[in-house]
């Protein structure tokens, strides 16, 4: 891991210095996406807050509007997240972040409604984010140590126990939803 530290005004010379540890940390590039949802982390918070806990209390109970709004929030993060990466730069104009965000979360809405009707491929959206959930808190806990900043094994991480968790869903469905819906719900919540 490396950390560089460039134009150090000495005097009448300018120097150059680069050091490499492995106790550095990461060089973090933030997608676009990521500083949108920063500029307005009060909104999207309060809105992960507010439907974090309906999720995690009562996503069993209300079985449907829970598929309809965990499909709705993948779908446009997942979407949001592919055009913010294509279209947009750290510093793009934040008129068209919005138009685009708003049409991802309209579409997403949409295909919310539609997985709801459809409940087996729903309950297979719905568990496999528990799955991706989870994997994201114990990548954050333990497996990152495993990752050499390629972020190869993240990936394979989070389509293992999304696939996982889907799977599950089909064969132990109450128990599936039940454990997703707490976990994605809990997460929301907390990273709200």
């Amino acid at each position: 891991k490396k950390i560089y530290i460039s134009d150090i005004d000495i005097g009448t010379q300018t120097v150059t210095v680069s050091l490499t540890s492995n106790h550095a940390c990461y060089l973090f590039s933030v997608n676009a996406l990521f500083i949108y949802i920063g500029n307005y982390s009060y909104l999207f918070g309060a809105i992960m807050i507010g439907l974090g806990a309906i999720v995690a209390l009562f996503g069993k109970k209300i079985f449907r509007p829970t598929i309809c709004i965990v499909g709705a929030l993948v779908f446009t993060m997942v979407t949001s997240l592919l055009l913010f990466s294509l279209i947009f730069s750290r510093n793009s104009d934040q008129t068209w972040q919005w138009i685009t965000f708003g049409i991802c979360a309209a579409i997403g809405v949409f295909v919310g409604l539609i997985l709801a009707k459809m409940v087996k491929v729903g309950t297979a959206v719905l568990t496999a984010w528990g799955g991706v959930c989870l994997a994201m808190m114990l990548y954050a806990a333990f497996v990152y140590k495993l990752d050499n900043d390629s972020k190869i094994v993240f990936y394979i991480f989070l389509i293992l126990m999304g696939a996982s968790f889907a799977v599950l869903g089909y064969y132990a469905f109450n128990h599936a939803v039940i454990i997703s819906t707490a976990i994605i719900g809990s997460y929301a919540f907390i990273r709200g």
